[in-house]
């Protein structure tokens, strides 16, 4: 099988699981939506954007799990245009409410959208601060370090969140 046929198996499954570990606490997943600027040494380096889009579906008060994906664009040192989706699948642990930070980790895979890249698996680390201005939104600040085919490339996206309650 090629990389890119692995790669959409496993952006299946991502979807599979979401689907069945949805609805039950369906009144307690969150759809998160971010953006913001990205520092990259891959094929060249500098700076771009970072987009991305996940579920959040509580385990516990201080532990979640998300998934979803972000896009990523760059030009490599030959000046080629690269856009790439990152399904990811992690898990993001909160400190209690007095102290709004949270530490995720995952793995997902990069999937070549425009111009030349190869699809690699993927790492990441997150930590970010969560405020909740209701029950129903939340913003949230993002450094999300991702590094590809482990340890040969890195993304470092520095987003800016929002999160609404899904359901009742």
């Amino acid at each position: 099988m090629k990389r890119t046929s692995h790669a959409l198996v496993v952006l299946c499954l991502l979807l599979a699981a979401t689907v069945s570990v949805v609805a039950p606490g369906v009144a307690q997943t969150r759809l998160v939506v971010s953006g913001g600027p990205a520092e990259y040494d891959l094929s060249g380096t500098g700076w771009s954007g970072t987009v991305g889009a996940h579920l959040e579906l509580p385990i516990r008060d201080w532990a979640r799990a998300e998934l979803g994906s972000g896009a990523f664009w760059y030009r490599t040192q030959g000046d080629t245009r690269v856009v790439m989706l990152l399904p990811e699948v992690g898990a993001a642990f909160q400190a209690p409410p007095a102290f709004p930070v949270y530490l995720g980790v995952g793995a997902g895979y990069t999937l070549g959208v425009a111009g030349d890249p190869t699809n690699e698996p993927t790492v990441y680390g997150a930590l970010g601060v969560s405020f909740a201005p209701t029950e129903d939104w939340t913003i949230r600040p993002e450094m999300r370090v991702r590094s590809i085919d482990p340890f040969v490339g890195v993304i470092a996206g520095f987003t800016l969140g929002v999160s609404l309650r899904l359901g009742a």
